[in-house]
């Protein structure tokens, strides 16, 4: 046997590790997502957001037409 150095792993690290993966799909899942508070402590910047989200939306469709429903 050699005495090659190897990676060793804590069990905190292990568990992180797993929480990131598990995590990693769904996180930009829920990006648009506000907490209601939050929404509530901003108005302003809400109210402009969804505008420009709607004009956005208008745009799209003005271009390039109703996108079609996924197909599962």
């Amino acid at each position: 046997m050699s005495n090659l150095p190897t990676t060793f792993l804590t069990h905190s690290q292990r568990v992180c590790r797993l929480y990131r993966a598990l995590f990693a799909p769904t996180h930009r899942e829920h990006w648009p997502a506000r907490h209601p508070l939050e929404k509530a402590q901003y108005p302003p910047y809400f109210a402009m957001r969804e505008k420009r989200k709607k004009a956005y939306m208008d745009w799209y469709v003005k271009r390039y037409g109703i996108p079609d429903p996924p197909m599962m």
